[in-house]
């Protein structure tokens, strides 16, 4: 008794399916693609603050705390659902169109991703650092490097990392040069309660500083540390390229830095920095297992 009823909404379903509004991918193929999961986009709520680090955070409510109402259910899923939902673009095309310089002309630079919004912010980020001299030259001796040496940089726009990883590790700091993969996940490095404008800024200072790195790669100067005694190295292997690429201490005065890029915006010098257990401060010195010592003889 039951069977036509359910065909019926076997049928509604695949009606609501094939009504369902189609996309295009990123891809060079153009392929079709929908984003309708209702059921992962709809975890459990919370109010207040809360981290919004990797791809599986929970956005906040945007409610004024006076008009937070009980509103438990399928409205509140499906709110969720159209917030989450994902608006994907073609990246030819809007790298075609885009107001960066550097993305419209670079042909060693090389973008994955599927995620506008994520573009956008990575787009705008990248807008501030070549508004900067600091960052147009840095974006020129990238390019010119990676020219010369027939290398590349691959930026990942979706995943759930921030940082630099280079294409072949040894080669990075053996003077030969290398690519990198740059992974721009600006939400592992925020704030909260930090201004739309100043998270811009902010956004920008972090790229212009993984940019550093990809530089540093491609020249094959990073700095690595070989400890003498590998089980127990004095220092994270790569602390002083982290400070010469904030420029703290004895690095301050490196025409390329993330401090000379944060003059030049108006954003306040960065004093100290904190990689792997450690923190460098602006006096060469670095706390390290709770001990502080000089970073150089």
């Amino acid at each position: 008794m039951f069977r036509p009823r359910l065909q019926k909404a076997q049928g509604d379903r695949q009606s609501m399916q094939a009504d369902a509004p189609q996309v295009l991918s990123d891809r060079g193929d153009h392929e079709q693609a929908t984003h309708l999961d209702a059921v992962r986009l709809m975890p459990p709520l919370t109010y207040g603050s809360g981290s919004t680090v990797g791809p599986e955070a929970v956005p906040e409510t945007t409610d004024p705390p006076g008009d937070r109402r009980p509103d438990l259910g399928l409205n509140l899923g499906l709110r969720l659902m159209f917030k989450r939902k994902e608006t994907r673009i073609d990246l030819k095309d809007a790298r075609r169109r885009s107001r960066v310089k550097w993305l419209r002309e670079s042909r060693n630079v090389f973008i994955e991703g599927s995620d506008a919004a994520a573009f956008e912010q990575f787009e705008a980020a990248l807008g501030i650092v070549e508004s900067a001299p600091v960052g147009r030259t840095l974006l020129d001796c990238i390019d010119a490097t990676a020219t010369l040496k027939r290398q590349r940089v691959d930026v990942f726009l979706d995943g759930h990392l921030l940082g630099v990883i280079p294409h072949v590790q040894k080669d990075a700091d053996n003077g030969k040069g290398t690519g990198s993969e740059l992974h721009c996940n600006f939400s592992v490095a925020q704030s909260p309660g930090v201004s739309s404008a100043d998270r811009l800024k902010s956004d920008a200072a972090v790229l212009f500083h993984e940019l550093v790195h990809v530089f540093h790669n491609l020249l094959g100067e990073r700095i690595r540390v070989a400890p003498n005694d590998a089980q127990n190295p004095l220092w994270p292997a790569l602390l002083h390229e982290e400070a010469r690429t904030v420029g703290l201490g004895s690095f301050s005065q490196e025409a390329l830095s993330e401090n000379a890029f944060r003059h030049q915006i108006g954003l306040a010098r960065r004093p100290h920095y904190s990689h792997d257990a450690a923190i460098i401060y602006d006096d060469d010195t670095a706390v390290v297992r709770m001990q502080r010592r000089r970073l150089l003889p």
